[in-house]
């Protein structure tokens, strides 16, 4: 028998869809923190590799039932019915529930798992994140970065798999910060959260988080897995203030929030809502 046929089958790989939601930025906190919407999230959803023509399947299935509409999907143009789906607004009201049940449908029929890290900003300041020594290291993006990603990988390591993070580019100067996060993690510097407040969220041990981590890349609106992950993040966000938003109220039912697939360890693998204290 050759080498190359004892050699052991290389793990199974997921990506990690990533794309925000308001304002991420520790300099503006004070100004905006009361600002619609009032969170800070980052996230989309986790799915095999091997799933991911499946999903693109479904994208364009659900584009082609509808002739109208003109790709990328994105959310903030599709729920204000305007640049390319001002044709919404020239629907019944009938077709126009119709359309967005289909695509309530379309997201529901997706082999993904739904997560994010989500930070209240009026809880965030209200608490003097932002204002101690050290705090200019941290914008908010990052804190959500390091959670959602190492929560993530946790997830994926205990099915013996590995992670890809692909994130939404944006300006330079976000896109620098997001690739430094990454190569801290891919490092080995680990979260650099307080270990005795994180330590009930059982982080992951630093050389396991770059065992499971393998790369990061950047993709743009005209990923079809990104524009929906753009959905994914803000129904999530949405969904820890308005829990019967019809979109959150979907992708929660349908089980498709990584909640539903880890049960009892939530609390560690789970979406994480930050400074929602009272809320």
């Amino acid at each position: 028998m050759s080498a190359e046929a004892e050699s052991p089958p290389l793990p199974p790989v997921y990506h990690l869809y990533l794309d925000d939601s308001g304002s991420r930025h520790l300099d503006k906190l004070a100004k905006t923190a009361n600002q619609h919407p009032t969170w800070f999230a980052l996230g989309g959803f986790v799915v095999r590799a091997d799933d991911e023509d499946t999903c693109r399947t479904a994208y364009d299935a659900f584009c082609q039932s509808w002739p109208q509409m003109s790709p990328p999907l994105h959310l903030t143009d599709m729920r204000a019915r305007r640049k390319n789906f001002n044709w919404l607004e020239k629907l019944s009201t009938s077709e126009r529930e119709r359309f967005w049940q289909d695509y309530h449908a379309f997201l529901t029929s997706l082999p993904v798992i739904g997560t994010a890290c989500v930070v209240h900003r009026p809880g965030y300041l209200a608490r003097g994140y932002g204002s101690r020594p050290g705090d200019s290291k941290w914008d908010l993006c990052r804190t959500a970065f390091n959670i959602v990603v190492e929560r993530t990988a946790k997830f994926v390591a205990s099915k013996g798999a590995r992670l890809r993070v692909k994130f939404e580019g944006c300006d330079i100067k976000s896109d620098q910060l997001t690739k430094g996060y990454f190569a801290l993690l891919k490092a080995g510097n680990g979260l650099q959260f307080d270990a005795e407040r994180s330590a009930k969220y059982a982080p992951m041990e630093e050389a396991e988080l770059v065992k499971t981590l393998i790369d990061l890349e950047r993709k743009d609106k005209r990923s079809k897995l990104m524009q929906i992950a753009d959905t994914y993040v803000y129904a999530i966000a949405r969904g820890r203030y308005e829990a019967d938003f019809p979109m959150f109220a979907a992708i929660n039912s349908a089980g498709k929030l990584i909640d539903s697939q880890v049960g009892t360890d939530a609390a560690v693998l789970g979406v994480k809502y930050s400074c929602f204290d009272g809320i």
